[in-house]
């Protein structure tokens, strides 16, 4: 398991949240983010590659991309997640 530790003297800045909700194949398009990004997938699989890393995240897991990571998806699929 990897960890992250902030430096938390200064507030957090909370940009945008959602649920994107995908009933058929799908997946995620290519992007290099300036913030962080949290995927909570919530239903089916979400598949990103994440600095050629290819990653299978599921309901349960709580996933975080550091800025200026690139990732994409490497496989299609019904997903739900936040």
């Amino acid at each position: 398991m990897k960890y992250l530790c902030l430096n938390i003297k200064k507030p957090i800045k909370f940009l945008v949240a959602g649920k994107c909700v995908f009933d058929e194949e799908w997946m995620h398009y290519e992007r290099i983010l300036d913030e962080y990004a949290l995927f909570i997938p919530i239903s089916g699989a979400l598949y990103l590659n994440v600095g050629n890393i290819d990653e299978s995240l599921l309901p349960g897991d709580i996933y975080f991309i550091n800025a200026r990571t690139r990732h994409f998806g490497w496989k299609s699929s019904p997903v739900t997640f936040y």
